[in-house]
């Protein structure tokens, strides 16, 4: 994902997408971290953004969704989100509320713990 997309989110709003794409994304992170031992431990790991345009929804805001799919992945390895999960995923309300949860100044400084709290 090219630097200046990433630019476009740093203390800008992130808007709202649709649940099923921030599934999907996150699906995806989750079955290469139970896949590569190196994701398990923390490590990053590279992916296509065009496979990313083809997990979403036509015209979605990719880079939304995985901003949106990265706030549900740090808060499961956390462990903030057990009491959700549903077999090796998540139940859908996390990703409903992942979707539409505001992010007023993007990722810099995202409530953590208000977004849990409204998952209650």
């Amino acid at each position: 994902m090219p630097d200046s997309n990433l630019r476009a989110f740093i203390k800008q709003p992130v808007p709202p997408v649709r649940a099923g794409d921030v599934k999907r994304v996150w699906s995806l992170y989750a079955s290469e971290q139970a896949r590569d031992t190196r994701v398990q431990a923390g490590a990053a790991f590279a992916v296509c953004q065009k496979l990313l345009v083809d997990l979403c929804d036509e015209n979605a805001n990719v880079l939304a969704v995985w901003c949106r799919a990265t706030v549900v992945g740090a808060l499961l390895r956390e462990g903030r989100l057990e009491r959700w999960r549903q077999g090796n995923g998540l139940r859908d309300e996390v990703f409903e509320l992942a979707a539409t949860f505001p992010i007023p100044r993007g990722l810099e400084g995202f409530d953590l713990d208000a977004f849990v709290a409204a998952l209650r």
